[in-house]
C-alpha cells in the first residue's frame, strides 16, 4: 500500500521492514530502490523502532497507526522525510501524529504535502474512527509549526516548552 500525490508517495513500513531496517536500514533503501544519505538509524529512531516493532506485533491489524511512512520524492525516490501516528486512536477518536524532514528537503513544502495527506488518509480510512489529530511540536520549531497551520492545524494550547496543535475531523 502507499498513497500517492504529484510529488511524493507515503509508504508504509510493516513488520518485516521495520525489522529489516532494524539489521541495516541502507540495505533496506537499497532492496528497494529507495535513495538516501542515512545508511544506519540513529539511537533514538533505533529505540522509536523497536517501539513500533512491539506495538506491530501485538496489534497486527492495526500497523498502519503505529508504523513509520517513509515520505519518497517520486521523481527521485529520495527519502524526504518519515511521519506517522504515535498509536491508535482513542475512545474518543483522536490520535497524535508526528514527522521528521531530512534537513536537505526542509523548507519546501514537502512536510506540508505529506501531513495533508496522512491526514487525509486518517480521516478517510475505515480501520477505526479518528475524529481529532493532534500534533506536538517544540516552542521554538517555529518551521514546524507552520507546516502545522499550513496544513489546517490551529494551536490549541501550550504544556511547558510543547504546543499542541489540532485538527477535528469536522473542520477538516
Amino acid at each position: 500500500m502507499e498513497i500517492k500525490t504529484n510529488r511524493i508517495k507515503l509508504k508504509p513500513l510493516n513488520k518485516n521492514d521495520i525489522e529489516y531496517s532494524l539489521r541495516n536500514v541502507g540495505l533496506f533503501y537499497e532492496k528497494n530502490n529507495l535513495l538516501s544519505k542515512e545508511k544506519k538509524l540513529s539511537q533514538l529512531m533505533e529505540k522509536v523502532y523497536n517501539i513500533k516493532l512491539i506495538n506491530i506485533k501485538n496489534n497486527p491489524e492495526y500497523y498502519l497507526f503505529y508504523t513509520y511512512w517513509l515520505i519518497i520524492d517520486n521523481n527521485t525516490n529520495q527519502i524526504v522525510g518519515r511521519i506517522g501516528f504515535k498509536d491508535s486512536p482513542n475512545q474518543i477518536g483522536e490520535i497524535e501524529v508526528g514527522y521528521g524532514t531530512q534537513r536537505e528537503y526542509r523548507s519546501k513544502g514537502y512536510m506540508t504535502e505529506a501531513l495533508k495527506t496522512i491526514t487525509k488518509w486518517g480521516f478517510n480510512q475505515t480501520i477505526l474512527p479518528i475524529e481529532k489529530i493532534l500534533a506536538k511540536t517544540k516552542e521554538n520549531n517555529i518551521p514546524s509549526q507552520k507546516v502545522l497551520k499550513k496544513a489546517g492545524y490551529e494551536y490549541k494550547n501550550q504544556t511547558n516548552d510543547l504546543y499542541t496543535y489540532e485538527l477535528t475531523k469536522n473542520k477538516y
